[in-house]
C-alpha cells in the first residue's frame, strides 16, 4: 500500500506518530491495517512506529496475514514473523 508521509506526518514521534495512524490517517484501510500490527505487537509502541515506517519506505514489502487452516505455509516462508493475531499470525516480507 502507498502510503505518503506529509509534513505534519513527519514532525510526529513515537507515540503520538502511533496515535495518528490509529485513529487519524485518512486512510481507513491503513487504519486498519495498523489496528492489526497494534495488536499483533502487543501494544508495543516502539514496534509499532518501526514497522509503520517500514510500510512508509519498503514499499515493495508488506504485512502478511497468515491463517493456518486456510493458507499454505509456503505463503510465509523465509518471511519475518511480527506476531500472533486471532487465528493466526502477521509476518514482514
Amino acid at each position: 500500500m502507498d502510503v505518503t508521509l506529509t509534513d505534519e506526518m513527519r514532525s510526529l514521534k513515537g507515540k503520538d506518530f502511533v496515535l495518528y495512524f490509529l485513529y487519524d490517517h485518512p486512510n481507513k484501510e491503513f487504519r486498519n491495517i495498523v489496528h492489526t500490527l497494534f495488536y499483533a505487537v502487543v501494544y508495543d509502541m516502539d514496534k509499532t512506529e518501526r514497522y509503520i515506517r517500514r510500510l512508509i519506505h519498503e514499499p515493495n514489502k508488506s504485512l502478511i496475514y497468515y491463517y493456518p487452516a486456510f493458507d499454505k505455509k509456503d505463503k510465509i516462508i523465509g518471511k519475518e514473523l511480527v506476531g500472533s493475531i486471532l487465528d493466526g499470525a502477521l509476518y514482514w516480507g
